[in-house]
């Protein structure tokens, strides 16, 4: 009788620890610790650790460390206390769980911490994880950190994953971080990409970074992407990028890519007439 009367009250306070830690009250938590449950998880699946993470409780989230396990527990999706912090953006928290947390796993997405922070533009939890994490990872989907960070239009967290990260590393579809840059728009990404990528380079059904852009209309990406380009080059379906962006009504685009294709086809037969001519001119002199 007193060993079921001591678990329903255990229950019963570990419900009001997390209502405590919910609600930011930290002295309620302090008092509930000794008699309740630190471990249990709450109808979302987290534990108080957990929840103090999620709402960037820094206070109560030192109250709670003694007792609780964050590299043992996760939530329905696979997020540990510090993946929670980081996608938060709590930084406090984040520095409070790092040293005691494993920086490196992952969620059920195969997404790191480095991953959540970069996807979200949070600079400074970035450069904390950083040292700790592997830039060079790839997520389920086969997404790196930096690839979020293109695709989400952080410029300054792309600036920071660049020197730890591969540029030509592809995810799931074939599409590199540059690719995922021009298809969002992100026009000062493709910048700082283009001179460490391959603008050249096909996704798995032939596309590149220049019919993604005139697809989805970016004329200014176009522009910085021509001459690094092969304009006449097919997909799978034998599309162009001139063909693609005038099936989704960007005509102009299509006559500047048709443009520049053919001017550049002008200029090889220009060099190919000159460069024989040339050759005899030069025998000519030295005879």
């Amino acid at each position: 009788m007193r060993d079921d009367l001591k678990k329903a009250e255990t229950v019963e306070n570990t419900l009001r620890l997390h209502r405590a830690v919910e609600e930011g009250d930290a002295q309620a938590v302090a008092d509930l610790l000794p008699t309740s449950d630190p471990l249990a998880k709450d109808n979302d699946g987290l534990t108080a650790l957990m929840r103090a993470a999620y709402d960037g409780s820094a206070d109560i989230a030192r109250l709670l460390l003694p007792v609780s396990d964050p590299l043992a527990m996760e939530d329905k999706f696979g997020m540990t206390a510090l993946m929670l912090a980081v996608d938060c953006r709590h930084t406090e928290t984040v520095q409070l769980l790092l040293p005691i947390s494993e920086p490196l796993a992952v969620d059920n997405d195969g997404q790191s911490a480095l991953m959540l922070a970069a996807a979200k533009g949070h600079t400074e939890i970035v450069q904390l994880l950083m040292p700790v994490s592997d830039a060079l990872a790839q997520s389920h989907l086969g997404d790196t950190a930096l690839m979020r960070a293109a695709s989400c239009g952080h410029s300054e967290t792309v600036q920071l994953l660049m020197p730890v990260s591969d540029p030509l590393a592809k995810n799931g579809h074939g599409w590199s971080p540059l690719t995922l840059a021009v298809q969002f728009g992100h026009t000062d990404i493709v910048q700082l990409l283009m001179p460490v990528s391959d603008a050249l380079s096909q996704g798995n059904h032939g596309g590149t970074a220049l019919m993604i852009a005139a697809r989805e209309g970016h004329t200014e990406i176009v522009d910085l992407m021509l001459e690094a380009s092969n304009c006449e080059a097919l997909n799978s379906k034998g599309d162009s990028a001139a063909t693609m962006a005038r099936s989704r009504g960007h005509e102009a685009i299509a006559k500047k890519i048709e443009s520049y294709a053919l001017a550049a086809a002008e200029r090889t037969m220009l060099s190919e007439i000159a460069e024989p001519a040339a050759k005899a001119r030069s025998r000519a002199r030295s005879i």
